[in-house]
């Protein structure tokens, strides 16, 4: 997938609505959904592209090699101190080279030496400008009045060629039409390490493609980041302190009112991802969590596999290995597996005296040489071969002791932080002795200790959890009387401290205080009385009270516009999603309910319904629901009027063309008749057509257009219809009152156009040439939505949905709809099996839909050769149509085997291979009066030499036995420059039919 803002290479799953499924998802991880534009990089020069690239060379593969070495010669800055050489003076930002065509770093250093070396000037200070007057996303390469001389630049002149821009603290969120009000408005330094780590097919890659460097870049930001973030703790933490209840009160009352003089500062809170505190809590979470569901069963660890195709498929464009992405860290200590591996041959799984299991290795005797190592069972650690195949990764599981003790070492764990090994502090025990108020400096332990590779911290800078879990943990406090812990900054004077409303409760003295008066919170201990109450909101809170009432219905939000939200409408405020919910009372309800009512009932019945609410008072403004619910209540006035409108012209002799537009199964055709009867029940006559022969058989004595009017195949801008003045069909139009053309969608313009002029010219009143259609009234009909009629409204419905674009996601070109499981089918080991072929009734109503007619050959064929019976192939008789073609010796010597081998739309193959009980569809109209039309499905019952037996199995005339012979056959439209003459039966195989044949 690609971002739709920045372009940026994702994975589907990384999109923000996980839960929902979409052509064109959105995604936070690269540019936070649109609020972060910065600008590109560029390609390096083309020396360092060479070197970078093009891996075909000596050169370029010791440069890849060396490439952290390189990088460090040609750093600005140093990790650790210049060393001086003998004899010379200690000098700090020395510069070993300056490349004044690329770098813009190089040119200001090498401005300020020339300028310094002028003995006529003052001493000038080359000043590093972090800030910026102009928008860096409009003027990208920095000049060098104006650079932007940051770490990042300096300490990567490999990855930054021309001195790009770093991270400032003045970098704001890109400006959008679809803004909205956001805490933030400046980018964060991890954003923009998070931004920079993306891989876009319009951008340089020279960040992704330098290996080593990479894996250091990446530790480095996030080591920035972590920073930053400790500094804003260690900085603000000094306005913050805390000291019990009891001791500021006794402080205040020894006159002593200054904050500064009591309490300790706050150390590094348990808030802060990834520190001490925040992984105690992490474990005392999960010891609750199996304290209230049990201890868990399994223990699986799953390590990520390099050769992953989705792995391999985002390395591929760059060139690079999985090998070159950040390695696993070695589990081996000197030379010898800190796992104990292998271990000993174990005939039985046991316990040993801890609780922990000692898995079954047998002693088989099967081995395997890996890098010259001979590996058996006692190598082998437990896993799972089901989840190692589907997931093709390395999946440990261990079975977990359902004791206190194993479950303690098991969190603890998961819970135990960066790893500490590779850096220890050591402090001199003595100095504890002699001073034991000396406290650690949580900070520097941190920040010294923790070990960070390439792979954590590009998790860190992308943001994602740590951990996770599903039971929700409510942390109670509990304290001393009077020793609870209270919060202030410095400079906060005691006294205006302890004045505070409830700076002398506490959570754990409000469930004292609820209990008092609250007789079944005395049955509850303390743990169990966070499941039984809720705090309580009073309705005066304003919004604050509507939210809560959106939380106890609102599942899974991700952010506060989605607690807004109903029914996919974004409300603004809170109280007014507490309406759409029907939480509130007021006339929206009515106007809820006048709107479900409509699709239940007539108008009549919703008139009446809005006189019984009028009656019964329980509307405060009836003029509001009027305004918002009149049209329709007053909607059966607009189909009347519509009647009288098509009455009134048939009755006046005015002539006319209505057009119906309605969704299929919406009685249409139930309209047709009603009003084909009104009439015909006056002695009037109606000709009621349809475009197709199928279609035709549903209207009382309906003809196919072509035929009724004898419009001619093919039709061309010029055509008119076959009809002579004088004819009985020129008398009969001259007599109707009506004609009802339906499916008028499906018939080409120049049908009607055709009939226009043939009506103007037959009908022998004056007018009739200056009025469409002769002055008759016609009146067309065709469906919203091309779909079968369904056997329930609620299938119906959602059919109409998805046509809507209601159902799935927002419809840009490719939408998603979900499929209902009782549509699908569920319990079976063949889908082939699953259609049961052998019965004819079974496609009576179903039919395999394919998209090209190809496909629906071969589908044919297959499920043939799974019927029993005597096959029967039925070859036909082609022939070039000499009526039809021009005269030229080249079409008449065109060979038989070319004319078998041509296939067009509406014509039957050469080859018709049928077997008793095969469904068949005609592609003739043979007998409307039998319902012998094109489309009519039909099994065959026997099967000659020369004809065809078969019944129809759906219509009227349902059990009909016909007998088909051959007939010669032509196209309406030759596609070649001679006309094909086919004899052959007029039928195909129709165990399965294009998408459009099912259509009718």
């Amino acid at each position: 997938m690609q971002c739709r803002y920045c372009n940026a290479k994702t994975l589907y799953n990384e999109r923000i609505l996980k839960d929902e499924n979409c052509a064109t998802p959105r995604f936070n991880l690269c540019c936070g959904d649109g609020k972060i534009e910065l600008p590109l990089l560029q390609n390096p020069p083309k020396d360092l592209q060479r070197l970078l690239f093009d891996d075909n060379t000596i050169e370029s593969k010791n440069y890849q090699h060396n490439i952290r070495a390189y990088n460090m010669m040609f750093a600005f800055t140093s990790d650790g101190s210049l060393l001086p050489m003998p004899g010379k003076e200690p000098k700090f930002a020395q510069l070993y080279i300056f490349d004044t065509e690329n770098e813009s770093h190089a040119k200001s250093f090498r401005m300020a030496r020339d300028r310094l070396a002028d003995g006529q000037v003052d001493n000038i200070i080359l000043k590093l400008i972090t800030g910026r007057e102009k928008d860096s996303r409009v003027y990208n390469i920095p000049n060098v009045p104006e650079v932007a001389a940051l770490i990042v630049a300096l300490q990567y002149p490999l990855l930054f060629p021309y001195g790009e821009d770093g991270y400032r603290i003045d970098i704001l969120y890109r400006s959008t039409s679809a803004d909205k009000k956001r805490k933030r408005n400046r980018l964060t330094m991890r954003q923009w390490f998070a931004y920079r780590l993306q891989s876009r097919p319009n951008e340089a890659q020279t960040l992704l493609h330098s290996r080593k460097l990479f894996q250091q870049f990446i530790v480095e930001a996030y080591t920035m980041v972590e920073s930053e973030r400790l500094s804003y703790i260690k900085n603000n933490q000094k306005k913050l302190r805390v000291d019990k209840y009891c001791s500021l009160q006794s402080s205040l009352d020894t006159g002593t009112s200054n904050g500064l003089t009591k309490g300790k500062r706050v150390i590094l809170p348990s808030t802060f991802v990834g520190s001490p505190h925040y992984m105690d809590q992490l474990y005392f979470d999960g010891m609750a969590i199996c304290g209230h569901v049990g201890f868990p069963n399994l223990f699986i660890t799953l390590t990520c596999n390099p050769n992953w195709p989705e792995i391999r498929r985002l390395l591929s464009p760059l060139n690079l290995k999985p090998t070159d992405r950040p390695d696993i860290s070695p589990c081996m200590k000197e030379g010898k597996c800190s796992r104990y591996y292998p271990k000993v041959f174990q005939p039985q799984t046991l316990l040993d005296s801890n609780g922990f299991p000692l898995y079954r290795k047998r002693n088989d005797g099967h081995t395997i040489s890996k890098n010259g190592v001979i590996i058996d069972n006692r190598y082998i650690v437990p896993y799972n071969a089901k989840l190692l195949t589907k997931y093709q990764v390395h999946v440990n599981i261990e079975w977990c002791n359902q004791s206190t003790s194993t479950i303690k070492y098991l969190f603890k764990y998961i819970n135990k932080g960066y790893d500490r090994v590779i850096v220890v502090m050591v402090h001199d025990g003595n100095d504890a002795i002699e001073n034991p108020n000396i406290q650690n400096d949580e900070l520097k332990e941190y920040v010294d200790c923790i070990y960070i590779s390439p792979c954590k911290a590009a998790w860190r800078i992308f943001a994602f959890p740590i951990h996770g879990r599903k039971t929700v943990i409510e942390r109670l406090h509990f304290h001393l009387p009077g020793q609870h812990s209270v919060l202030y900054e410095d400079h906060d004077d005691i006294d205006d401290v302890l004045s505070k409303p409830t700076i002398s409760n506490s959570k754990f003295l409000a469930w004292m205080d609820t209990n008092k008066c609250t007789p079944k919170g005395r049955n509850l201990t303390y743990s169990q009385f966070v499941s039984k109450f809720t705090n309580m909101v009073p309705p005066t809170t304003g919004e604050l009270f509507y939210l809560r009432m959106m939380l106890g219905t609102c599942k899974g939000p991700i952010s506060f516009e989605d607690i807004r939200t109903v029914a996919n409408i974004q409300y603004p405020t809170y109280r007014e999603a507490c309406f759409a919910m029907g939480f509130l009372k007021d006339d929206k309800e009515y106007i809820e309910t006048i709107k479900e009512a409509k699709d239940w009932g007539t108008t009549d019945y919703l008139r009446k319904l809005f006189v019984l609410m009028l009656l019964t008072g329980a509307i405060s403004k009836p003029e509001e629901v009027w305004n918002q619910c009149w049209h329709w209540l007053a909607d059966e006035i607009e189909y009347r009027y519509r009647k009288s409108t098509v009455n009134t012209s048939i009755n006046n002799n005015k002539g006319g063309m209505f057009f119906l537009y309605r969704f299929e199964g919406t009685t249409k055709t139930f309209i047709w008749r009603t009003l084909a009867s009104s009439l015909r029940a006056k002695n009037q006559i109606v000709i009621m057509v349809a475009s197709s022969g199928i279609a035709s058989l549903l209207l009382p004595g309906g003809r196919i257009a072509h035929s009724k009017f004898k419009i001619p195949v093919p039709i061309f801008e010029d055509s008119t219809c076959n009809i002579h003045q004088g004819s009985q069909l020129a008398q009969l139009l001259n007599q109707i009152s009506l004609i009802i053309w339906d499916e008028a969608s499906m018939a080409h313009k120049f049908c009607f156009e055709a009939l226009d002029q043939s009506l103007r010219d037959i009908i022998t009143k004056k007018s009739s040439s200056h009025q469409i259609f002769g002055g008759k009234v016609i009146a067309f009909e065709s469906n919203a939505k091309s779909i079968d009629q369904q056997e329930t409204i609620a299938f119906a419905k959602r059919i109409l949905d998805i046509g809507d674009g209601i159902i799935g996601d927002e419809n840009d070109g490719y939408a998603t709809v979900q499929i209902p499981a009782h549509m699908l089918i569920a319990e079976y080991n063949d889908p082939i099996n699953a259609i049961h072929y052998n019965n004819p009734q079974f496609f009576k109503f179903r039919a395999i839909l394919a998209s090209t007619n190809e496909t629906v050959e071969q589908v044919n064929d297959y499920i043939l050769s799974l019927i029993l019976g005597e096959l029967i192939e039925y070859l036909s008789s082609d022939s070039v149509d000499k009526s039809k073609t021009i005269e030229d010796s080249y079409f008449q010597s065109i060979s038989t085997e070319f004319l078998n081998s041509l296939t067009i739309y509406g014509l039957p193959n050469h080859s018709i291979k049928l077997k008793i009980g095969s469904p068949i569809m005609l592609l003739r109209n043979l007998d409307q009066t039998q319902g012998l039309c094109n489309g009519t499905i039909l099994v065959v019952t026997r099967l000659a030499k020369h004809v065809i037996a078969a019944k129809i199995i759906f219509g009227k005339n349902l059990g009909d036995t016909i007998y088909i012979p051959r007939m010669s056959m032509s196209p309406s439209q030759s596609p070649w420059p001679f006309k094909l003459l086919r004899r052959q039966f007029p039928i195909k195989l129709s165990y399965a039919m294009t998408i459009n044949k099912s259509q009718g």
